[in-house]
């Protein structure tokens, strides 16, 4: 690589890296251009001199997350508990504790999708902190979780 390809793709690595920063924090569609351009420490106008648009911008982050190491090795990492959660589920249906009809592995995704979402909330300060409030929202998920795999209507 010649010296000036080596600084073109530093600077878009550059742009990139503050772009993830930039939607991690504040959301992807509260984000502005300006604001990863601030971020990157470049000139807003620089940043187009790389990527047309956000929306170009947070295509070519996704493309860059699916190819990593990382990522591959974090996809396993998640692959785990919902295995476990599904071994619960079908010991649970082999009991009749759960329902018959569910598929283990689409309701353990969605067991799991429901911690992760509220786990994220409280990361990211979208959710109430506090112990009240964790132990509202870990009665609310177990409530709407189980409520759906109970095999029989709960009594009275």
């Amino acid at each position: 690589m010649t010296e000036r390809s080596t600084g073109v793709e530093e600077k878009r690595r550059l742009i990139l890296d503050a772009a993830v920063r930039v939607f991690a924090r504040k959301g992807f569609h509260q984000s502005r251009v300006g604001d990863i351009a601030r971020e990157a420490g470049v000139a807003h106008g620089l940043l187009y001199h790389y990527f047309d648009s956000k929306d170009q911008l947070l295509g070519v982050v996704v493309r860059e997350i699916a190819r990593s190491p990382e990522i591959h090795e974090r996809i396993g990492e998640l692959v785990e508990p919902v295995g476990s959660i599904r071994r619960i589920v079908e010991r649970g249906q082999e009991r009749g504790e759960f329902r018959a009809d569910l598929e283990p592995g689409i309701a353990a995704s969605i067991f799991y999708g429901g911690v992760d979402a509220m786990l994220t909330g409280w990361v990211l300060g979208t959710r109430p902190d506090g112990d009240e409030a964790i132990a509202a929202a870990e009665h609310a998920l177990v409530e709407v979780v189980v409520g759906g795999f109970r095999a029989t209507a709960p009594v009275g």
